[in-house]
Order: C-alpha cells, then structure tokens, then sequence
C-alpha cells in the first residue's frame, strides 16, 4: 500500500471508479521482449466479439511507444450507438523489438474495424509512425505529444469521464496510472500534464487510453483542435 495525493491528480479515484465496468467485455494482454502471442491471439479474440456482435463493429486505437524503461501500450475503443467509448482491448508490449510492435499494429488493423489509428510520434516511436501511415493512410496517424496537445487529450478524457461516455475493464495498473497523471501550472501560468519523476512509468497506459478516447471524439472535435494535436 501508498500514500496517494488526491489533490495533486487530475483525474479523482470517483471519476476513475465510475467508469469501470467489471462486465465489460475487454480483452487485456502482455507481451514481452519478442513473445508476443499473447497479443496477437488477444486481438484474434477481439475479432470474434465483433462477428459476434459482442462489441462494436467501429473502434479507434491509441498507441503510445516505448521500447527499454517504457512499454509499449495499445489501446482500443469501440463507438458506441448511444455516444459512449467502451474500452475493448488493452495490449502491453515490454522491452519489444519495433519489428514485433509493427507485427502486432498490423495485426488489429488486419482483423479489426479500426477507423483511427493514433499514435505517437515523437522521437523513438516517430519511424513505427511514418511506416504506419504509409500502409494505412485513411487510419493511422502520427500523434506529436507536445504540452498542447496533451492537454487536450487529458481534458477531453476527463470530460467523457464527467458524462460518464468512457467505460474501463476494472484493471489496477490502468486505473493507477490514470490517478497519476497530474496537473502542474508553470511560472509563466501554462498547464502541464504529466506524472511525478519518481513514478515507476511515464503513464503509458493513460497516454495510449487518451489518444483511442480523443481519436473516438475526433467527430465532435474543432478543426483547430485538430491541428493543435498535429492530427491534419
């Protein structure tokens, strides 16, 4: 157990825990180094709820890139009939060659319904971006991670949060990172979203979540916000 301190989160342990959903139907797997079946077969059984009409047959993903201290992670949103963004499936890949990220992306866009596809693009994940948006032009897109941009991913998931619109399996080490993403205002008075330098991770959980929920809401989104995004 730990101490956390509420009032320094941006994201409440009441918005997190109102949004999780026990019975939701989300796959969640791990790879590791170049073990990566699990996911794959993770992604394979997501197909299968969507020919079975178990989830939606519309989703969006988010992917935030790592590859030593950080993981990679893979999440996917399903668009709900009725505005909501059931999250559908969470993938981790662990200190995996970008050969094998590549093999399994390639493997959800191959199987399943993706509309967009975002994800980052700053520095080691900007080559897995430009190859993905080679192959997949109408999906996939390179998402620049700079201070305005994660605001706005942050904010617009504490607003689906609020409206009760985004729905997470009951998983810890998700729901931990999420809490731990906190918002500090500079000296010139800007808004930073980040995470403590002594945390064990750079939130990439709640990274690869916020761009699947943002990439959902591109619909209602503002062109302008798209572009401050670097999505156009």
């Amino acid at each position: 157990c730990a101490f956390m301190d509420e009032t320094r989160s941006y994201f409440t342990w009441e918005e997190i825990a109102e949004s999780q959903s026990p019975d939701l139907v989300c796959e969640i797997a791990r790879g590791e180094e170049r073990r990566i079946d699990a996911a794959l077969a993770a992604i394979a059984r997501t197909a299968q709820h969507v020919i079975r009409g178990q989830v939606e047959d519309v989703l969006t993903a988010g992917v935030d890139v790592g590859r030593t201290r950080d993981t990679t992670e893979i999440t996917i949103a399903g668009l709900g009939t009725a505005g909501h963004y059931p999250i559908r499936l969470l993938i981790t890949l662990d200190r995996t060659p970008y050969d094998d990220q590549r093999a399994v992306i390639l493997a959800a866009l191959q199987q399943l319904p993706i509309m967009r596809l975002w994800i980052d693009r700053n520095g080691i994940g900007s080559q897995l971006a430009e190859e993905l948006e080679n192959l997949w032009p109408a999906v996939a897109k390179g998402a620049q991670f700079t201070a305005e941009s994660k605001q706005l991913w942050a904010t617009t998931t504490k607003r689906l949060f609020q409206q009760r619109r985004a729905m997470l399996p009951a998983d810890r080490d998700l729901a931990y990172q999420i809490h731990s993403i906190k918002r500090m205002v500079t000296a010139s008075r800007n808004n930073v979203f980040d995470t403590d330098a002594n945390e064990k991770h750079h939130a990439d959980k709640a990274w690869s979540l916020f761009l699947a929920l943002a990439a959902a809401d591109a619909g209602r989104m503002q062109p302008d916000a798209a572009a401050l995004a670097g999505l156009m």
